[in-house]
């Protein structure tokens, strides 16, 4: 736990003592989820007044690891003690905690050219330092590669539309434990200030942006089909942003009811045959979510021997298996080539034109920091508003997959943890935002 938090219990802890209600179920819950083990459990149960409980419990609740507070602010909400997690949220005056930070020059420790990237993430200085810098306009010498043809057309404005659904409150799904209902997803804390710098990157880029809070999984779809069918607003515009925040497992996210919805069923919703108004158009992803329960735990950078039997034997079959993969798809390709050929020049592949970038990779875990947001979607803030001026979509993604690299969290053994975000593309020319560059006239936005 933080020393932010450990003040906030510290200096509520007289208000804890006289107010928290049901400490038996809140102490029951934090060992169902891991935070507390038996002998802490039993700890607070033999304790013979509710009061001295309850100070038992905070003894021990700080000593529990970085989740330990957002999981016991998560309990608040279910046990009947919101007035506590208000209090908790907002202090004793009202106002909200926020991380004290009073803007000052600081040297970051940077790395390489024109577009620096700080050596540690999350960095709160940078974070905050990137919130608020203002897009630079694009570089002249870019549009060379519009005019060729090789880069994607955004001038309009609104470029086109960028959609943000937000779930931080779930209710479901519910499991019966020790004969009580319990949420099994935990609230999202962060996910606002992921929200907030959002709609500010992608205004300032020229977007007009929706945000749809706390939606059930068959809202979600109704979503996502109606934005597919608003073929008015989205046939003048030159790119489609869809951004998702929230639970996740390994090809499907999470509704507020705790229901999924699968991310190859939102990628064909917005494919050329479903979404033809926009087929040779951009159309971005960005998913923030878990795929999956795994903490990367890391590892040393070190040199594997090369006499090694095993890996020569394995780096000689698998160049087998590439060269004999290469010599079916040359032979496919020579008997059918006239068929492709008179294919290619009458259609449009149904997956192209689409960029979809993930929290992390398959089967693992993504992180938030409750306070300042996701490792990822604050990094994509962060590249974007410092390089979008004269990078291209895809540089820009790596330089984000670097940061998330950065990161180091604690799993639920306490264990060193790390992360990656990563991404998928079928675009077919450059992608620059161009900020700064917009037609006279603007597109209308539809209101629905």
């Amino acid at each position: 736990m933080n020393d932010e938090d450990r003040r906030k219990l510290q200096t509520s802890r007289s208000f804890l003592v006289k107010n928290i209600e049901n400490i038996e179920d809140i102490n029951e819950e934090l060992y169902t989820r891991e935070v507390f083990t038996d002998g802490m459990k039993a700890d607070v149960e033999v304790q013979d007044t509710k009061e001295k409980k309850v100070r038992k419990f905070l003894d021990i609740l700080p000593r529990r690891g970085p989740d330990a507070f957002e999981i016991f602010l998560d309990v608040l909400n279910q046990t009947k003690n919101k007035h506590v997690y208000d209090r908790l949220i907002t202090g004793s005056s009202g106002a909200t905690y926020q991380r004290s930070y009073i803007a000052q020059p600081v040297n970051l420790p940077t790395i390489g050219g024109d577009n620096k990237l700080p050596e540690t993430w999350p960095d709160e200085r940078s974070i905050l330092e990137a919130s608020q810098c203002k897009i630079k306009p694009h570089d002249p010498s870019l549009m060379q590669h519009t005019v060729s043809g090789r880069a994607y057309q955004m001038k309009r404005n609104p470029r086109g539309r960028a959609v943000i659904i937000n779930n931080k409150i779930f209710h479901g799904p519910v499991q019966k434990i020790d004969g009580k209902n319990r949420v099994m997803l935990a609230m999202r804390e962060g996910t606002d200030e992921d929200v907030q710098g959002l709609h500010k990157l992608f205004t300032d880029l020229h977007f007009h942006v929706k945000i749809h809070k706390d939606k059930n999984a068959q809202k979600i779809v109704d979503i996502l089909q109606e934005e597919a069918n608003d073929v008015q607003f989205h046939r003048h515009a030159d790119c489609f942003i869809l951004i998702i925040l929230t639970h996740g497992k390994q090809n499907a996210i999470y509704g507020s009811d705790g229901k999924t919805v699968e991310i190859r069923d939102i990628k064909d919703m917005f494919n050329a045959r479903n979404f033809p108004c926009m087929e040779q158009k951009p159309k971005l992803f960005f998913i923030q979510a878990c795929r999956g329960e795994e903490y990367d735990g890391g590892r040393n950078k070190t040199v594997p021997d090369a006499s090694s039997t095993d890996c020569a034997m394995s780096g000689n079959v698998i160049n087998l298996a590439l060269e004999r993969t290469r010599l079916e798809f040359d032979r496919v390709s020579i008997e059918k080539a006239n068929d492709t050929d008179a294919m290619v020049e009458k259609s449009v592949a149904t997956d192209s034109h689409r960029l979809v970038a993930m929290a992390t990779t398959m089967d693992m875990v993504s992180f938030r920091n409750r306070i300042l947001g996701s490792w990822f979607m604050q990094a994509v803030i962060y590249v974007f508003r410092k390089c979008s001026h004269n990078e291209d979509i895809l540089s820009m993604l790596s330089d984000v997959n670097h940061l998330v690299s950065l990161g180091r969290a604690k799993d639920r053994e306490n264990r060193d943890a790390v992360a990656v975000s990563e991404f998928e593309s079928t675009l077919s020319k450059r992608f620059y935002f161009f900020p700064h560059q917009c037609e006279t006239v603007p597109i209308q936005a539809s209101t629905s």
